[in-house]
């Protein structure tokens, strides 16, 4: 968040208490990492509301194109100066941690029973 109006906003989303829910038998880093991309799938979204990226041909695709290359195998770590590269990919990596190995279908969100 860049001010306080942001911070009150993101806080009055009480996104902690949606992953506290979708997570019940969670730990809470699993709460906390959950959190974190709520907010950043939501401040994304007011990016792009706010500045009106959808409306203008080829402007959507250019705000994106960091973020699709944080997600490319091998990527390099975001320019300076992009700050939403720079969160996804932190994002990312900390989700990434947590995955099982490549190859591995057995994941600790499939196998948990409610």
């Amino acid at each position: 968040m860049t001010d306080a109006r942001g911070e009150r906003r993101l806080a009055a989303a009480r996104l902690n208490v949606l992953a506290d829910c979708a997570l019940q038998q969670g730990d809470i880093a699993d709460v906390a990492l959950t959190a974190r991309w709520a907010a950043f799938i939501c401040w994304m979204d007011d990016q792009i509301d706010r500045w009106g990226l959808g409306s203008v041909p080829g402007e959507l695709e250019r705000f994106t194109a960091p973020l699709r290359q944080v997600l490319a195998p091998g990527a390099e770590p975001p320019a300076a100066g992009l700050p939403h590269a720079a969160a996804l990919r932190g994002l990312w990596e900390q989700t990434a941690a947590g995955m099982p190995p490549a190859g591995d279908v057995a994941s600790p969100l499939i196998t948990r029973t409610s």
